[in-house]
């Protein structure tokens, strides 16, 4: 079964926060961090059962080299991304974007 992930704009804003807050850092750092991202989609696209519940229906994927994580909910055959959190952020402020 083929999964289409779809990101919301606000999980596309976290993304983009998190390229400038690397950018302003360093170049390098910003492409890994993309990378990262894009990896870490690539994976969720290709099998999203395999990550584990955050609070269900929600799943959740740790980036491999960045303390972030994305936050993600399964309709059918579609993903939706909710949200791209620095993984040591406000619990709450997650658990806002992970409602139903």
């Amino acid at each position: 079964m083929g999964f289409r992930v779809e990101i919301t704009t606000a999980a596309r804003q976290d993304i983009l926060d998190g390229i400038n807050y690397y950018q302003a850092i360093s170049e390098k750092l910003s492409e890994a961090f993309c990378k990262d991202i894009f990896l870490s989609l690539d994976a969720i696209e290709n099998n999203p059962t395999f990550f584990s519940y955050y609070h269900e229906p929600f799943r959740r994927v740790l980036l491999k080299k960045f303390p972030y994580l994305i936050i993600y909910k399964i309709y059918g055959d579609i993903v939706i991304i909710t949200g791209v959190f620095f993984a040591k952020q406000n619990p709450e402020i997650i658990k806002s974007r992970s409602k139903d």
